[in-house]
């Protein structure tokens, strides 16, 4: 079973709700509780999110994560 962590599930949830990238980045500036402060850490995430579901798109991996029911 793959289990995400919060920082994951957020960053999954703003992109399903259809933020950029360099907004998931302000948005997390911008929160107490987390401290992403750069766009390349976000890119990271979603880079080993996708590894970790197999897939080569955001799109593939919204796909993924919603047919699992994982959010």
């Amino acid at each position: 079973m793959n289990v995400m962590n919060k920082k994951e599930i957020k960053i999954i949830s703003l992109l399903m709700e259809g933020y950029s990238q360099s907004e998931i980045t302000n948005y997390f500036r911008e929160s107490e509780d987390f401290k992403i402060k750069s766009i390349s850490t976000v890119e990271k995430y979603i880079m080993k999110l996708k590894k970790k579901y197999g897939v080569r798109s955001l799109f593939q991996l919204g796909a993924a994560i919603e047919r699992r029911g994982l959010i």
